[in-house]
């Protein structure tokens, strides 16, 4: 399956980035987030029922990755051959409610 971003989700994912080169004055650990989304993308479109799900209602999927610091929030769009990512966020984060 293809993957594809909402523009919540690619902001959030990218001020992540900002935030992580601004507090350590380097890009590795914006780099090391970056490999794990990769990875954690490869994953989710070879097996999308991967992980558990989140809302029901809204056919929402989450996956917990880099050691449980950060999380996607995903939609399986079966008609597309799409996932949706629906929201990249810090664990660290309130999570969002639906």
């Amino acid at each position: 399956m293809k993957i594809k971003w909402t523009f919540e989700a690619k902001m959030s994912y990218y001020d992540t980035l900002d935030y992580w080169y601004e507090h350590n004055g380097s890009y590795e650990y914006s780099l090391k987030i970056m490999e794990a989304t990769k990875e954690v993308e490869s994953k989710i479109s070879e097996n999308p029922y991967l992980s558990s799900k989140y809302s029901k209602k809204l056919n929402l999927f989450k996956i917990f990755f880099l050691k449980g610091k950060f999380v996607l929030y995903y939609k399986v769009l079966i008609q597309e051959n799409t996932i949706e990512i629906y929201s990249f966020r810090s664990t660290k984060q309130k999570p969002i409610f639906m």
